[in-house]
């Protein structure tokens, strides 16, 4: 039987997520290129909106942190019919992971 998967924003979402832990476990692994596996982490992770490094205090981070694991829950909620929790659930468990995957085979 062929299924077809069409792509969406949250998928891919749900895949840059999976590469930057593989990516941020690679760059733990390695040590010379350790610094551009990490630099290519965190524009990969500012291009999903999980890096902002401009203004670091503690209410910025909180009102960044809350606005924008909202917007990934909804994008993964659209995916996958799982609800709040299993969508927190599995970006962290495909987060870690990917970074697991990345430190051992790196």
């Amino acid at each position: 039987m062929l299924y077809i998967v069409s792509v969406t924003p949250a998928l891919i979402t749900i895949v840059l997520i999976f590469v930057d832990g593989v990516l941020i476990g690679l760059a733990a692994k390695k040590g010379i290129v350790a610094m551009i596996l990490l630099l290519i982490a965190v524009v990969l992770s500012a291009f999903l909106g999980i890096a902002y490094l401009k203004s670091l205090s503690a209410s910025t981070i909180e009102a960044w942190i809350v606005s924008h694991s909202s917007l990934l829950t909804k994008s993964i909620e659209g995916l996958l019919p799982i609800g709040t929790i299993g969508s927190v659930s599995l970006s962290i468990i495909l987060f870690v992971v990917g970074m697991v995957l990345g430190f051992w085979r790196g």
